[in-house]
């Protein structure tokens, strides 16, 4: 069971610096599927996403990441894979079709903390 994973409220003001904003559509689920072979139904079938008390299908977590990496390196990082390191990401909450996704910075670019919320101010996503 799925339910409660909402994510944790933020103050957006505390987040740093807004990098990048981004939709979620239904067509970047079907490409990210394609592209990783990921097909576990919680990503594809709208029925098996619900009976797992969520309230449709889900966008995959390392596509999240993604746009936390591209927030992570915003504002040109010449050598970003010298200056990344080993990083750390937590998964916090679902991200839904039609959301609303927003990566905020804290720190400088390829060394910072990034936080992505939805459209409600909840975090989904914090990469350390």
């Amino acid at each position: 069971d799925l339910t409660g994973i909402e994510g944790q409220a933020a103050n957006v003001s505390e987040l740093g610096d807004l990098q990048l904003t981004e939709g979620v559509t239904e067509a970047m689920i079907n490409a990210y599927r394609m592209a990783s072979g990921d097909d576990n139904l919680v990503h594809v079938d709208q029925a098996v996403a619900r009976s797992l008390g969520l309230r449709d299908r889900i966008l995959h977590g390392m596509r999240t990441d993604h746009l936390a990496e591209r927030a992570l390196l915003h504002g040109g990082v010449e050598r970003p894979v010298h200056r990344i390191g080993h990083s750390r990401t937590e998964f916090l909450g679902v991200v839904y079709p039609g959301d609303t996704l927003r990566a905020f910075r804290a720190g400088d670019p390829g060394i910072g903390v990034v936080t992505v919320v939805n459209q409600n101010d909840r975090i989904v996503l914090i990469r350390r």
